[in-house]
């Protein structure tokens, strides 16, 4: 039976931990596949384990503390033609920087209206 010596398993995990934090910079599964010689299915495989193994949404999201400030954004990006333009509204603690609530639409009063009815009590 074929086996890894630990010094290839070692460069195996070392070269994995190094791929999955490239992907934070969100460089594309090709652009990983070229840099690291691994394949993208190998990639996916990794990412879909690693997405596996994290805490539940739930778990995760930590409690709101005295003095927590919101920091509220918008940003736009268009589905199909630029004239179907779409905004993002998106409020973030910036304690946590977790997403505390978020809104999609148009850019008007209505929308940011809806972004506040979100945010938690």
């Amino acid at each position: 039976m074929w086996q890894l010596s630990s010094a290839q398993a070692s460069k195996k995990t070392s070269s994995r931990q190094e791929l999955l934090k490239a992907t934070r910079e969100r460089i594309s599964l090709r652009g990983l596949a070229r840099v690291f010689g691994v394949s993208r299915k190998t990639i996916k495989r990794w990412l879909n384990e690693a997405i596996r193994a994290l805490p539940s949404f739930r778990d995760s999201v930590h409690p709101a503390q005295e003095g927590d400030v919101l920091e509220l954004d918008e940003l736009w990006s268009f589905v199909g033609t630029k004239q179907r333009q779409i905004w993002l509204w998106v409020a973030l603690c910036r304690r946590t920087r977790q997403v505390v609530a978020y809104v999609l639409g148009d850019r008007s009063i209505k929308s940011c209206q809806q972004l506040y009815k979100n945010l938690p009590a």
